[in-house]
């Protein structure tokens, strides 16, 4: 792109001279620079920003229809220039046919796993989803084009005691139709109406926990709820993906591992990495500067981390990975500097 720029330059401004192009370091100053009317100012004895502005509007008028955004001139001397998306465009697509740039030889089909998105199901997704979608979705594209086999992974919430809420709010007030003419939205009522009805009945925190327990033993009922209100989110949640064209290598959420809770626990104080404390089981974390993790409640629920801790092991071993991006809002940095702290201690930074 900088040797086009550059010829455009020449024939516009009617020079044989040198014209260097440079990229700034802030993105306010253009995508690409140049000096030279800086130095050209000095052989015909104006003044550099003058002579700058006279070729930016020379520039900006003679150059094809499209091919800049913006021409601008700056102090001293220099002139910026902002490609038009469509110029940019037409460069990816150009490096995409081009066989030069060949995808096989940087990733040397090497696996990395990317997950991205992860909604919660039986909720709507907000800006925070769309944009680890999207994030994610590129950085996928971009390293399976370098010639890495690429995973795409969306780790679906789908488990734990707010599905417990959700199916007593369902039992206690929602109706089938209603739920399936507009799914999440209606499902999302219901758990917003029970942690409302919470506030004047906490009683209702102990049935919801309650029908978690259920479902967690495999309660007929509370299971055909839930793989209901999964399956009628996934439906709405394929409608947005189809619209933003992308797509997943797989969908596994956090209730795949739910049979692997006590097995990763077990493996954990096995291996001397977590202790009981206060009849839960935690990592003391001190040597790495982070607070505790917690690995299992006192009433022996699982969390999160728990889960995440036996998918990275799921991982490791079904795919062995070069590497795993996992594309998250930064709120989530301690619980992931957590997850990689306890990763070390195990080994499997190495394995």
């Amino acid at each position: 792109m900088k040797e086009e720029i550059i010829h455009l330059l020449k024939k516009i401004l009617g020079t044989e001279a040198p014209i260097d192009i440079s990229v700034p370091d802030e993105a306010l100053f253009g995508h690409y620079s140049t000096n030279f009317a800086l130095r050209a100012a000095k052989t015909k004895g104006v003044p550099p920003l003058e002579l700058a502005k006279e070729y930016a509007a020379q520039i900006a008028a003679s150059a094809p229809a499209g091919f800049f955004d913006n021409v601008e001139a700056a102090a001293p001397g220099f002139i910026n220039f902002w490609l038009s998306d469509e110029t940019v465009q037409k460069e990816f697509h150009k490096i995409a046919r081009d066989k030069k740039f060949g995808a096989g030889n940087v990733g040397k089909k090497h696996t990395i796993i990317v997950e991205y998105s992860q909604p919660n199901i039986a909720k709507k997704m907000h800006v925070g989803h769309l944009r680890t979608t999207i994030i994610g979705a590129a950085l996928a594209n971009i390293l399976e084009f370098s010639g890495y086999r690429v995973i795409r992974w969306n780790y679906l919430g789908d488990w734990g005691t707010q599905f417990g809420k959700l199916i007593a709010a369902y039992k206690m007030w929602g109706d089938k139709k209603t739920v399936e003419a507009n799914p999440i939205e209606e499902l999302q009522k219901l758990y917003v109406r029970f942690h409302e009805e919470m506030k004047s009945n906490p009683e209702l925190d102990a049935r919801g926990r309650e029908e978690f327990k259920k479902l967690e033993e495999g309660d007929r009922e509370n299971r055909r709820l839930w793989e209901w209100f999964k399956k009628e989110s996934l439906g709405e949640f394929r409608k947005l993906y189809k619209i933003l064209e992308v797509d997943f290598d797989t969908w596994i959420g956090e209730s795949f591992f739910e049979g692997e809770m006590k097995a990763t626990v077990k493996e954990l104080l096995g291996d001397g990495v977590a202790e009981q404390s206060e009849g839960a089981v935690v990592v003391k974390l001190d040597p790495e500067g982070l607070p505790p993790a917690l690995i299992q409640k006192s009433d022996g629920a699982s969390l999160y981390l728990t889960r995440d801790i036996a998918n990275l092991r799921y991982r490791l071993k079904k795919y062995k990975p070069t590497k795993i991006l996992y594309v998250v809002g930064n709120e989530q940095a301690l619980a992931f500097d957590q997850l990689f702290a306890v990763a070390t201690r195990l080994g499997w930074n190495s394995a």
